[in-house]
């Protein structure tokens, strides 16, 4: 749970210190897009933090398949394989694998 916390907050953090920082030293502007839904009532912050909250639930939901399909190749079908072939350490070599790209370029 703490590194699901982690991976989504950091992220959140890092982006709203640098462009909070190129804000408030005039090297960027903030003109929210429209929201749906009305959301015109909730001005200028509102409108970032519902724009951001609209967006990591829709991007979530939208990134679920490909990152579950991900998931279910790689430890589902690889990491079996690694393991029935004997290869020491199968999860590292998995991780290997997976990090240099190798696979990922067919």
């Amino acid at each position: 749970m703490r590194a699901i916390v982690l991976g989504l907050a950091v992220p959140l953090l890092a982006g709203g210190l640098a462009y909070g920082i190129a804000y408030l030293a005039g090297l960027a502007r903030f003109v929210p897009q429209a929201l749906p839904l009305g959301a015109s009532w909730a001005g200028s912050l509102g409108s970032l933090v519902l724009w951001i909250a609209l967006n990591a639930t829709l991007g979530t939901l939208l990134l679920l398949l490909p990152v579950a399909d991900e998931e279910i190749g790689w430890r589902g079908e690889l990491l079996p394989r690694l393991i029935a072939a004997g290869v020491p350490q199968p999860l590292l070599v998995s991780g290997l694998i997976w990090g240099s790209g190798i696979l990922c370029r067919w």
